[in-house]
């Protein structure tokens, strides 16, 4: 089917291209390194970092580092020159400053960073049985220190009802049945089984990434939040605003939202600030910060107009 349909696979990797060379708002890479380096959380999934230094932690990384070194000095062979260059020409091909950045992006390496890192742990292993053997037990403590305390506290959260979860009997116990609410962009659309009139943004999708002018839509033309949004509520008779933070966490003034997409930060901190001018907020769940699995839900009331 490649062959067959050769023209319609270039037109639309060709697309995808383009959107990952053009960022999306809150994944956006600051520099070549961010995949290495970045401090950033994935809004939409806060128990994962936005680099291999924060998911698999520093102790990995150097260990890494060190397999690398042996393989350009051909200690390891062929196989580990072969997955040495593999690896590093991936991290490269994805990485860019002002292209999409999501980890998920380079789980394809990992295995190959993990044999690189094991190459470089029997290497430096000392003489002696017992001896590799305590040594041994003590690096892969390290190693996976960081990575299993994240899985723990994500399977922790598991154990505790979901903020969604949670919001939805709120709501079901405290707003009115045939209410208008407005319900953010994604994440909270389980909401929509509850009986109230809702009225939600379009084409947001369409509007989170940089393209150019002539290859699509950008938040930094084509606001998502902005002042007179709250205008708009009022006109189509919204009770209640319904926000999330897996969706609005990505307008954060982080140092790359702030260099590429200045104009939509600034739109966001704006429509907080007149929301919080005309609104009460009747409801917060928190979520990760507390444990729990979903998105901060924020529930506002418009009070009346004037």
């Amino acid at each position: 089917f490649l062959l067959r349909h050769w023209d319609a696979y270039r037109r639309e990797l060709t697309f995808i291209a383009t959107v990952q060379h053009a960022g999306e708002i809150g994944c956006v890479q600051l520099g070549p390194l961010d995949y290495l380096l970045s401090q950033t959380p994935t809004w939409h999934q806060p128990w994962l970092g936005t680099s291999l230094t924060t998911d698999l932690g520093v102790p990995a990384l150097l260990l890494t580092a060190g397999g690398l070194a042996l393989a350009a000095t051909g200690s390891l062979g062929f196989a580990g020159g072969l997955y040495a260059v593999t690896a590093v020409a991936f991290l490269v091909s994805v990485s860019g400053t002002g292209w999409l950045k999501a980890i998920r992006f380079v789980l394809p390496v990992v295995p190959l960073l993990a044999v690189l890192a094991g190459a470089a742990v029997e290497r430096a292993l000392p003489a002696g049985a017992r001896r590799r053997s305590l040594v041994g037990l003590l690096v892969v403590l390290a190693v996976v220190a960081v990575p299993l305390q994240r899985s723990l506290r994500y399977l922790a959260a598991l154990r505790q009802p979901s903020t969604n979860a949670l919001v939805r009997d709120w709501m079901q116990a405290h707003v009115a049945p045939a209410s208008v609410v407005f319900v953010g962009p994604f994440y909270t659309d389980d909401l929509y089984k509850l009986p109230y009139r809702f009225q939600w943004l379009r084409d947001v999708g369409a509007r989170i990434y940089r393209l150019p002018p002539g290859a699509g839509a950008s938040p930094e033309r084509n606001l998502i939040y902005a002042p007179d949004l709250v205008n708009g509520l009022r006109q189509a008779g919204v009770e209640y605003v319904v926000l999330n933070s897996y969706f609005d966490g990505a307008f954060t003034p982080v140092p790359e939202n702030v260099r590429f997409f200045p104009q939509a930060v600034a739109s966001y901190a704006a429509f907080q600030e007149r929301l919080a001018g005309e609104a009460e907020l009747v409801h917060t769940q928190l979520g990760w910060s507390e444990g729990r699995i979903g998105p901060d839900i924020h529930v506002w009331r418009l009070r009346p107009a004037g």
